[in-house]
């Protein structure tokens, strides 16, 4: 139901593709922000518009499980 699950995961995806990694804190906690930066709007604004159809699943589910 969290869309920010998306959003951890898309993160780490990218994370993990860029190269070279980063060899300290302080270059992660940059590369972090960079990318989290470089996130396209309509990523975000795509999970933001779900939200309505995943209030909705949730109550046809009677708070069960959803395909969210």
């Amino acid at each position: 139901m969290n869309p920010m699950e998306h959003v951890w995961s898309q993160l780490d995806c990218r994370l993990r593709q860029r190269q070279p990694h980063p060899t300290n804190k302080a270059k992660l906690w940059d590369t972090i922000v960079e990318t989290w930066a470089d996130m396209e709007d309509s990523f975000l604004f795509s999970l933001y518009g779900s939200m309505t159809r995943r209030v909705a699943a949730l109550g046809a589910a009677n708070g069960s499980y959803t395909k969210y």
